[in-house]
């Protein structure tokens, strides 16, 4: 049973998302795709775990954290999901992965680095 606090952080998702995000879509490993709404944090560049010298885009999305409008931490598969996204603003749509484990999350939502 949610408490009050995660009762609110619930109700506030849809508005925020709605205010903030934009379209990606999530591809489960077991099969399919949904197009969810997220807010995309494109940070510019940094490093790369396991490349001393690698570096790469840092991208990060905070989607509901819901199994319908989002993904769900249940349904969490970082050993394959993919979501499908533009790097850019503009720029051609590229299928990531999602990196283990979530930035944040609370009952609302989950905060995932992406490569």
């Amino acid at each position: 049973m949610a408490n009050d606090f995660d009762t609110a952080l619930i109700a506030v998702t849809p508005e925020f998302l709605a205010r903030f995000g934009e379209t990606v879509t999530y591809k489960p490993l077991a099969g399919g795709s949904r197009a969810i709404t997220a807010v995309v944090n494109r940070e510019g560049v940094g490093a790369v775990d396991g490349l001393p010298h690698g570096q790469g885009p840092l991208v990060s999305i905070i989607v509901a954290n819901d199994a319908v409008t989002g993904i769900s931490r249940a349904e969490l598969d970082t050993a394959g999901d993919k979501v499908s996204l533009t790097w850019r603003t503009g720029g051609a749509v590229r299928d990531c992965i999602i990196v283990e484990p979530p930035l944040s999350e609370d009952a609302g939502m989950l905060e995932l680095e992406l490569r």
